[in-house]
């Protein structure tokens, strides 16, 4: 009955001691696969947290630039507006700015408005810069730097810039018909744009009896038909409007236009008859 009673004992701690295992077998399982899927939640975690920091990231980058191409824009527009209420159309800016915005729009589409004044206001800068500078001493270093500019698109430049340096000094008359005459070779549209617009703005100064605006626009035709820009029949015309109705000042400006064309003239009488 010992003997029996020995067994059962043993077999019943046996028994327990396999349960106790077992179940801490189970426990360290599940303590295992716990751990195993937190570790998996905190890496998917960790995941998401990248993807909305890059994402951020890049809206704020979006925003930066935005902001950028609209103050860009907006210097654009503002240097734009100033350059036509200037007398001289333009507005300094200083190098290391300009290089900046020019970088900035290059990365901008060539047809935006934005650009398209950028362009505008640097095409405008180098002709009045070349006009100004000419003389007789470097004409001829001038007139293949100005004709490296777009004179097709700018050509209502040239002649805005060549007629207010030419009546701001009517003494280099004979330099600026010169340049006029060179481009009327290669680009006859831009040569009788001058003529027009310099007959149209005489024509408004005689009616407004502006003497020295007239005296300055005739010396300036004169010198167009001298160098062949504009026909001979022009000059005679122009003393038959200034002859007929005769005044001080309209004989003035005759006489001095007959002074600056008179040879040319004299040799057209002389061939004509």
């Amino acid at each position: 009955m010992a003997k029996n009673k020995n067994s059962a004992s043993s077999d019943s701690s046996s028994s327990s001691s396999s349960s106790s295992s077992d179940g801490s077998s189970s426990s360290s399982s599940d303590s295992s696969s716990d751990s195993s899927s937190s570790d998996s939640e905190n890496e998917i975690e960790e995941v998401e947290n990248e993807e909305m920091q890059s994402k951020q990231n890049e809206e704020r980058e979006k925003e930066i630039e935005e902001k950028k191409t609209n103050e860009l824009k907006e210097q654009i527009v503002a240097m734009h507006e100033a350059s036509k209420s200037g007398r001289t159309g333009g507005v300094y800016i200083p190098p290391f700015k300009l290089a900046q915005m020019k970088a900035q729009m290059e990365a901008m589409e060539k047809t935006s408005k934005e650009y398209q004044r950028l362009t505008w206001g640097e095409l405008r800068k180098s002709i009045n810069g070349l006009i100004n500078k000419v003389s007789v001493g470097n004409i001829r270093d001038i007139i293949p730097k100005i004709f490296k500019i777009n004179l097709i698109r700018g050509r209502g430049l040239m002649c805005r810039s060549l007629m207010k340096a030419q009546l701001a000094s009517p003494g280099f008359s004979h330099i600026y018909s010169a340049l006029v005459a060179v481009i009327n070779t290669k680009l006859p549209e831009n040569g009788e744009l001058v003529v027009k617009r310099v007959i149209h703005s005489f024509r408004r100064a005689y009616k407004r009896r502006d003497k020295i605006v007239a005296t300055g626009l005739v010396k300036f035709i004169a010198h167009l038909v001298n160098q062949r820009v504009a026909n001979e029949l022009l000059a005679l015309q122009l003393i038959l409007v200034l002859l007929e109705d005769p005044t001080d000042d309209s004989v003035e400006i005759a006489v001095n236009f007959t002074k600056e064309v008179g040879q040319v003239s004299r040799i057209f009488i002389f061939t004509s008859f």
